[in-house]
């Protein structure tokens, strides 16, 4: 998953519901538009939970709600584009290549949020 490019797609996710719901709702939508370009959804390739959910919160936590969605969503771009590996400061083995990972959500450590949106998410 490239981060800054799924924050526009996060961003509608982020407007008016639960985390827990919006992670459910990328998570079908990264799947489905991965398979759309002729990508697979396997134990080694395609959606990543960890690393969906990680985004979905760092989006969440970072948001300005004050601004418009597009303004919004333009700054978060701006501020995280260049970030792309942010993840590696809170995983201490190699993210995207384990299993484990890629199936259900790995809370980071140190946290990103507070522990409440550090739940697990439903089974898939």
């Amino acid at each position: 998953m490239e981060a800054p490019g799924a924050f526009g797609a996060g961003r509608l996710l982020l407007i008016r519901q639960p985390i827990r719901c919006r992670a459910l709702r990328a998570r079908d939508r990264i799947r489905a538009d991965n398979e759309s370009q002729g990508g697979k959804n396997t134990e080694d390739s395609g959606y990543h939970e960890t690393l969906a959910v990680f985004w979905l919160q760092l989006v969440n936590r970072h948001l300005d709600r004050t601004k418009p969605r597009l303004a919004a969503t333009r700054a978060l771009i701006e501020q995280f584009a260049s970030q792309r590996s942010l993840y590696r400061e809170h995983y201490g083995f190699d993210l995207l290549t384990s299993r484990e990972a890629r199936a259900r959500w790995i809370a980071p450590s140190p946290p990103l949020t507070q522990p409440e949106a550090d739940q697990a998410l439903p089974d898939q």
